[in-house]
């Protein structure tokens, strides 16, 4: 599974379990990531379940509104820890 559809898969799992009215929006999947910023534990619950899923960690400054800006920069800031 690409990176890409691996963090949409996390992001629609933690948003399913702890967001579940976000779900009732017909927004796309980069308005979902920027929406779940709003809830600063549901971040955090995907931020986790990123470096868990992928075996990697962040830096504190790595996470900030950017990182929530785009699921392709998202793939390609985990690609790049991937590749460490």
């Amino acid at each position: 599974m690409k990176t890409r559809d691996k963090i949409l898969t996390i992001l629609n799992e933690v948003i399913d379990s702890d967001y579940s009215e976000l779900n009732k929006l017909e927004i796309s999947d980069d308005e979902k990531l920027r929406a779940i910023t709003s809830e600063s534990m549901v971040a955090l619950i995907f931020v986790t379940t990123l470096e868990d899923e992928f075996s990697i960690e962040f830096n504190d400054d790595e996470i900030d509104i950017t990182f929530f800006n785009s699921i392709d920069y998202l793939a390609e800031t985990v690609d790049s820890h991937l590749s460490e």
